[in-house]
């Protein structure tokens, strides 16, 4: 009896492994950081997937993510707002959607949520500088909602929401 072994499937099931296992670790690496972090030393985080601990703040011009020891804010887009490639994908789960809901309960006559959201955030950081071939190009225009910021934070998933205030 003789056996008989496929070198070419093997060779299949060996690339998928791979190509499956390295998708898993590039996503995997999130960076955790802060508002301050990210708008002090934009270039380091910009394109990187990141996560931090922020409250939100919402005016005419959009949603900001905020922390009181750090003066800037960072603007908050869904990913429909980003340009940038690849797209992602927003998780819509339980918590984003407690998220949401807090946001769009407004104050009578008001934009502003009934309370104060804070929640940690995962998503792109986005500046519109990123160093190629060892120089500093400017890759857009402006972003955020009203397209004139330097940087952005693309959302991606929202966890650990935490309302405070009346209902």
């Amino acid at each position: 009896m003789r056996c008989e072994f496929d070198w070419k499937k093997l060779g299949v099931v060996l690339c998928l492994n791979l190509l499956f296992s390295t998708s898993n670790l590039c996503s995997a690496h999130v960076r955790v950081t802060t508002v301050c972090a990210l708008t002090t030393n934009p270039l380091k985080f910009s394109g990187k997937t990141v996560s931090l601990r922020a409250y939100v703040i919402v005016d005419y011009h959009g949603m900001f993510l905020a922390v009181r020891k750090c003066k800037k804010m960072l603007p908050l887009v869904l990913p429909e707002g980003s340009q940038r490639t690849p797209q992602l994908t927003l998780s819509n789960d339980d918590s984003y959607k407690l998220f949401d809901a807090a946001l769009h309960d407004y104050r009578p006559g008001t934009l502003q949520p009934k309370r104060s959201v804070e929640a940690t955030f995962e998503g792109r950081f986005e500046y519109i500088f990123e160093v190629k071939d060892g120089k500093e190009v400017r890759v857009a225009k402006g972003l955020g909602p009203s397209g004139s910021a330097q940087w952005q934070f693309v959302l991606q998933r929202v966890s650990g929401v935490e309302l405070k205030g009346p209902a």
